[in-house]
């Protein structure tokens, strides 16, 4: 498994950030591009939901251990 990092700043100016781990096969750019197809309002990351209505940034960047 590989890890990555979730980092998200919403429209309120609130800083999130998580861990999520997805199959060895998955990249960075995969995982951005499931995002911006996306025409629904929310996006499931592991067991977390995202209002992307309410988020202004959001960044992947894969954990290197």
């Amino acid at each position: 498994m590989k890890k990555f990092i979730i980092s998200i700043e919403a429209v309120d100016g609130k800083q999130h950030e998580f861990e999520i781990e997805y199959k060895k096969t998955v990249t960075v750019a995969a995982i951005e591009n499931s995002i911006q197809a996306r025409e629904a309002r929310f996006f499931r990351f592991g067991d977390r939901m995202v209002n992307l209505d309410n988020v202004f940034s959001l960044v992947v960047k894969e954990k290197k251990d």
